[in-house]
């Protein structure tokens, strides 16, 4: 694998889950928010119930997309991996940030499915369109 695939996968594995979480939010939001207030042409769609409709179906998405971003993490951080040791100077090897940074990546991908699960949850409980 080269070194720019390499840092594509790490960058993925590590800012994948938070991005999947922003989008979750930012959709769900803009089409509750166009089903609650939006009167123009075209909104007529997004009138309820389908807000809940499309946050349960968003969800559900946006918690798989992050099941498997935190598989890809595990692969990267996964204990089993190889033991990379510090060099003379006390510096990390580069094996060994990747396995670091795929740690991360695994915790992030835990929050943002906990988050998006949280909006998912709340957003079908609550009165919708200010009721």
């Amino acid at each position: 694998m080269s070194a720019d695939r390499r840092t594509r996968h790490l960058w993925v594995v590590l800012l994948g889950g938070p991005l999947v979480w922003l989008a979750h939010f930012a959709l769900t939001y803009l089409v509750a928010e166009a089903g609650c207030t939006g009167d123009g042409p075209g909104l007529d769609r997004f009138d309820p119930p389908a807000p809940r409709v499309f946050t349960v179906a968003a969800t559900a998405i946006a918690l798989l997309a992050c099941a498997v971003l935190g598989r890809r993490a595990w692969r990267q951080w996964r204990p089993a991996a190889q033991h990379h040791r510090d060099d003379d100077r006390g510096h990390q090897s580069p094996g060994e940030t990747a396995t670091m940074l795929g740690g991360i990546g695994l915790l992030l991908a835990g929050f943002s499915a906990a988050a998006v699960l949280l909006v998912g949850v709340m957003t079908p409980l609550l009165p919708g369109c200010g009721s």
